[in-house]
């Protein structure tokens, strides 16, 4: 059987896959299992050498796989027995003075710092210091000071124990990535409150690095916002109060990689574009700086011609882009992106060097082999998968990129011919490479990030002028403020140009914000495929890629073993969310799922034929974080269409309502069902009638008596409240939700109810009997009503609520309480999610939660 190879890999190349396999194998291990197959059948199934030469490097390629998944299993077990060992009165959160070595110090969008520490000692009272394991994940809101990485530092801290939102087993992507790099508390701070003092310095680099920036900073920030130096903190910070321009903000993030004066708003514009990477320090910025090693190697060809026979100019752009991208890491702080973007570029510029052919993909493999033994933890990390994929993408489609083209009659084309015809094929292949980076790394968006913004045409527009005009006029203008302050007229040139490059970038922000409110930026949720369905797609993808180059060589068809592996893809892509449409559509049972929102409350229930209601969906006041779509989505579209029958929100309080605004904006919804009263905060006010006009989906104001029809026989029977009471407190008018399936009853759904509304529940008489009751208010002393429970007579309580929250949620006389009455009590912010499932009415339900 015919089984050609689409890419020539070397045998060390498919060892490096093979290796790769085994460090994800104690994460993934079906997932790693079959990488490892499909390059066995690569490998046997390829003609290129013969068959005891592909046999042994099958055995070999297995050997690695194994000791890849060994160090793996080893160093999970490491981990587990590092969080077991940290100390047991961290669980009581409290705030203690920390002395420790700053192992990351990044800025944020929101004016915050994140800190991480290592090195860590509690210091006691009596100034004796006890040594603690692991490290630690400082969030710092208006920092007084940028500290160097490398000092030391010593702050009055509130320690809490790393604790993510667990939907799912296992937890969650934060928790394990922080897990992974060793991290096992988080802590938050604002302002000076944290009584922070730097014990030292960075080290030379650091501080050279640190001097270049604050020059930057005068000249650029400076235009909104004024700037202080701090000699004896080493480093600059802001006068309280100053107001960044968007361009200025957008600079500094595009330069030095500091977003930390991007706003919410900024953001959430760059995301819809699709371009909330190109303000972050990644591959892209080291590939403006390849970009502008070619433009210097032509200026200096044109300056002295000569140049070129001593070094010819492909190998001087590859120099000269190799020295911008090392420069470039000191300056962005060693960021990992940056590093990993430059190692692959500066083995790019290597084998270019050397004259090799297949540069893009040997120079890929060069810099993960790397990357990958140097540290092998990182291996699963998202960035470095995305960076990878990208690369990939790109090296799969420059056979593919349109070339220059000769006149049809041979005569010289006039100049603005051919420089039109160049800019043609420019925009073409940029378009064609920036389709390839989008369809390599499809899988990962959708999974990671729940949504795909629908905007090639911002990319087209927006990263062809980030690299050609925008970056290098800020490069320039680093350049100019890196010279001595005593060169004023250098100085004075380097504040015009930033200047500038901040006022492109401000007129560039105005532009998105213009197509942003004429409705270009279109995003669509979609299911979210799990880890089988990403093979299938990476598969059609080799697929069709040979498939063309096969054309492009005038044979039409693919061999039968590629075929019937076109069929596997195929199947691998589509089956588990057929699967899951299909058993959830022939499904009868009827489950209930408590989600992890934190402190909050989101509520699913499902019902026979795949029927979906979706009861409050959490909410944070932060600007930055959104649990709808973070959280919620995620969960709801895991292999399932966003699709739901109700949105109800139980009264309009930011920790129910707001993470209900995202499935309200883009899911398929039926309609929508609130109480009478209006909502909370006037910003979440605004947008939900916004929302409803847009969409104008049917909204149902619901009182006692009314009933919410699910499916055959399910329904929810709304007990409280009736159109005649009146609450005075927003949590007493709460919509209070009876679960009922075929006359039996499954769940009391009550909101945020306390005494009064509890007590007019009562005193209604309405059958409001239960196997499940959701705590009121979250598990709150105010709701907490002995003869309410009895009423309902649960077999099991749930209170949502978040880990160690500052009400210590449940209350003690809860928890009392349901002692007292035999009922078990399960609680969000220890367990996780919580599934509740039955498969017929009467019988018990089967109970999992995500944290067992």
């Amino acid at each position: 059987m015919d089984r050609p190879a689409l890419v020539p890999l070397l045998g060390w190349q498919q060892l490096l896959l093979a290796a790769l396999a085994g460090f994800l194998a104690a994460a993934a291990p079906w997932a790693a299992g079959l990488g490892l197959v499909l390059l066995l059948w690569f490998i046997i199934g390829s003609r290129a050498a013969p068959l005891r030469h592909r046999v042994a490097l099958a055995v070999a390629a297995v050997a690695v796989f194994g000791l890849g998944w060994a160090w793996s299993f080893h160093t999970e077990q490491a981990r587990q027995a590092e969080a077991a060992a940290a100390p047991a009165w961290v669980e009581q959160g409290p705030k203690v003075r920390l002395r420790g070595r700053i192992a990351e110090a990044v800025t944020r969008p929101g004016r915050r710092l994140r800190i991480v520490l290592d090195d860590l000692e509690r210091i006691h009272q009596d100034g004796s210091a006890e040594a603690m394991p692991g490290a630690l994940r400082w969030t710092w809101l208006d920092p007084p000071v940028i500290p160097a990485e490398g000092a030391r530092i010593v702050a009055t801290l509130r320690l809490r124990p790393l604790h993510g939102l667990a939907n799912q087993p296992g937890g969650d992507g934060y928790e394990q990535y922080w897990r992974s790099r060793g991290v096992l508390y988080t802590a938050f701070s604002v302002g000076d409150k944290a009584e922070a003092m730097l014990l030292s310095r960075g080290d030379a680099l650091w501080e050279a690095r640190l001097a270049v920036r604050e020059k930057v900073f005068r000249h650029l920030i400076a235009r909104g916002a004024p700037w202080t130096w701090a000699p004896a903190a080493d480093t600059w910070q802001s006068q309280d109060g100053a107001a960044v321009s968007p361009g200025g903000a957008m600079a500094a993030a595009l330069l030095l990689g500091e977003r930390y004066f991007l706003d919410a708003g900024s953001m959430t514009l760059m995301k819809r574009a699709d371009l909330a990477h190109s303000v972050a320090l990644s591959g892209l910025h080291v590939a403006c700086m390849a970009l502008i090693g070619a433009g210097l190697a032509f200026l200096a060809g044109w300056l002295w011609p000569g140049i070129y026979l001593r070094v010819p100019r492909a190998r001087l752009a590859a120099l000269l882009a190799c020295v911008l991208a090392l420069v470039y890491v000191w300056l962005g702080g060693g960021a990992p992106s940056l590093v990993r973007a430059a190692v692959m570029f500066i083995f790019f510029g290597i084998l270019l060097w050397m004259g090799r052919r297949s540069v893009i993909i040997d120079g890929l493999f060069l810099a993960l082999a790397v990357i990958c033994f140097t540290t092998p933890e990182l291996t699963g990390d998202l960035r470095l998968v995305l960076s990878a994929a990208s690369v990939a993408g790109i090296a799969c489609v420059v056979p593919f990129l349109p070339g220059p083209k000769p006149s049809g009659d041979g005569s010289q084309k006039p100049r603005w011919r051919r420089w039109v015809d160049r800019s043609w094929r420019y925009l073409l292949g940029f378009l064609l490479v920036t389709l390839a980076v989008h369809l390599a790394t499809l899988p990962l968006r959708v999974w990671y990030f729940g949504n795909l913004p629908l905007n090639p045409l911002a990319n087209i527009i927006w990263l062809p002028l980030l690299g050609g005009l925008i970056m290098p006029v800020l490069v320039l203008g680093l350049a100019l403020a890196a010279l001595p302050w005593s060169w004023g007229a250098a100085q004075y040139a380097a504040a015009h140009v930033l200047g500038f490059g901040a006022t492109l970038l401000d007129g560039m922000a105005a532009g998105l914000r213009w197509l942003d409110g004429h409705g270009f930026f279109g995003t669509v949720v979609t299911l979210r495929p799990t880890w089988p369905s990403w093979v299938g797609w990476w598969l059609l993808l080799v697929l069709a890629l040979l498939w063309l180059e096969r054309r492009r060589s005038g044979r039409d068809h693919l061999p039968r073993g590629w075929q019937a592996l076109a069929c596997v893809g195929g199947a691998l892509m589509v089956a588990p969310p057929a699967l899951a449409g299909i058993q959830a559509m022939r499904s009868e049972a009827v489950s209930l799922t408590i989600l992890d929102v934190g402190q909050g409350q989101s509520v699913l229930v499902e019902g026979p034929g795949g029927v979906r209601a979706l009861v409050d969906g959490g909410g944070f006041r932060s600007d930055f974080f959104d649990a709808g779509e973070d959280v919620v989505s995620p969960y709801l579209t895991r292999n399932r269409l966003p699709r739901l029958a109700y949105a109800v929100v139980s009264h309009g309080h930011t920790d129910h309502l707001k993470g209900l605004l995202f499935p309200l904006r883009l899911y398929d919804v039926g309609a929508f069902v609130r109480n009478s009263e209006p909502v909370a905060a006037q910003e979440e006010r605004e947008e939900l009638a916004a929302i409803l006009a847009r969409r104008k989906l049917p909204v149902r104001v619901a009182f006692a008596g009314d009933s919410l029809p699910l499916a055959e026989g399910l329904s929810f029977e709304v007990v409280h409240p009736s159109p005649e009471f009146e609450a005075g407190e927003l949590n007493d008018s709460s919509l209070v939700l009876r679960l009922v399936w075929r006359g039996h009853p499954l769940a009391l759904l009550p909101g945020d109810i306390e005494a009064k509304a509890v007590r007019a529940i009562l005193d209604s008489g309405r059958d409001i009997t239960a196997e499940v009751l959701i705590a009121p208010h979250h598990g709150g002393a105010s709701s907490v009503n002995m003869e309410f429970y009895r009423a309902v007579g649960p077999r099991i309580a749930v209170a949502s609520a978040g880990y160690l929250n500052q009400w210590r949620l449940p209350s003690m006389k809860l928890r009392s309480a349901m002692q007292k009455l035999d009922i078990p009590l399960i609680v969000t912010s220890r367990h996780g999610a919580v599934r509740m499932t039955w498969q017929a009415p009467g019988r018990d339900p089967a109970v999992q939660a995500a944290r067992e």
